[in-house]
């Protein structure tokens, strides 16, 4: 089965965050206070999961059909 380029685009972006979201960098390093006294690993976190909403929700406009009983069942 033949895949278009937005399936490929979206694929990558998506795997692109869950390799980001391992955090290989960080794993050997001291836990290090920063703003209100919170680990700076939160930070990271909740920025990569706005990413990921902002994805997602840009996904679901552009890839999924309006209605269930659409003929569009896989995105152009």
């Amino acid at each position: 089965m033949l895949f278009s380029k937005r399936i490929w685009i979206w694929m990558g972006a998506f795997t692109l965050l869950f390799i980001l979201s391992l955090d290989y960098w960080n794993w050997e390093n001291a836990i290090q206070l920063s703003f209100l006294g919170l680990p700076s690993w939160i930070y990271y976190f909740v920025l990569l999961q706005l990413i990921f909403f902002a994805a997602f929700y840009i996904f679901s406009i552009k890839c999924w059909p309006d209605s269930p009983d659409s003929d569009e069942s896989l995105p152009r």
